[in-house]
């Protein structure tokens, strides 16, 4: 059973198990007893420690400067 987000207009956010078939029904919220619907949320894809912002790494190579050499091809000659 998985763990759904439910956005409560009076309380805000919390946390509820529900059946898949019943995801998309509102939850009664535990403080106040509201009718609270699914919170749309965002799909979070690693660790805030693994997104990097020191400007190297992906844009390089998206730009088309050559690989680093960790590739298996050879000393970095290879572009992709």
């Amino acid at each position: 059973m998985p763990l759904y987000t439910y956005d409560c207009k009076a309380c805000g956010e919390f946390a509820a198990w529900a059946g898949m078939a019943d995801s998309d029904r509102p939850q009664a919220c535990p403080a106040c007893a509201g009718e609270a619907p699914r919170a749309i949320a965002r799909p979070r894809i690693g660790k805030a420690g693994d997104i990097r912002s020191d400007g190297g790494g992906w844009g390089e190579v998206a730009a088309g400067k050559a690989a680093g050499g960790g590739c298996g091809c050879g000393g970095g000659g290879c572009r992709h």
